[in-house]
């Protein structure tokens, strides 16, 4: 009895005993008993299992806009530099040979699986030219480093068809 504030003592004993056992109040406090306080109680324990949360990368991005050599504009390249919290979590278990540096090999498998999952979403680059989307292709020279304490993914997206910037407005949206 002593978990029960006073209003809460109040609130209890209208609907079971003054020892907390058996309902009483008629009907109703009978129902209660019976169907809302252990719904309740289902309730509160479903509140109290473990959160989920949805994990969340954040990027400082570079981005450049790439020619070909008739000067089309002909892709765009991007550089992700990853928050410290993502680098730790994705480098965990990838210095294979343990001498401390995160080499083009060990990083491969993280270029692409990055690059996989970011294909769902467009890479988040969106490019129009003349005020009509263009479309992009699937990445070409991707690679990621891991120096300064940064983990970088670099890759260029280029597009179906190359643009001539003198015909129209080039609008890059990553």
């Amino acid at each position: 009895h002593d978990l029960y504030s006073a209003r809460g003592r109040a609130w209890h004993g209208a609907i079971c005993d003054r020892d907390g056992g058996a309902c009483s109040g008629g009907v109703a406090g009978r129902w209660f008993c019976r169907a809302v306080l252990p719904a309740l109680a289902i309730i509160a324990l479903g509140a109290a299992s473990p959160a989920q949360a949805h994990p969340h990368v954040w990027i400082e991005m570079q981005s450049d806009v790439v020619f070909n050599d008739q000067g089309l504009i002909s892709g765009v390249k991007l550089t992700w530099t990853f928050d410290e919290g993502y680098a730790q979590v994705a480098l965990d278990g990838l210095d294979t040979n343990g001498n401390g540096i995160y080499d083009p090999a060990e990083l491969e498998p993280l270029t692409r699986e990055n690059l996989e999952s970011l294909k769902d979403y467009g890479y988040f680059t969106h490019v129009r030219f003349a005020g009509k989307a263009q479309a992009m292709g699937a990445p070409a020279e991707s690679s990621q480093t891991y120096s300064d304490d940064k983990l970088r993914l670099q890759f260029q997206l280029p597009l179906v068809t190359p643009v001539d910037p003198t015909k129209g407005e080039f609008v890059l949206n990553p």
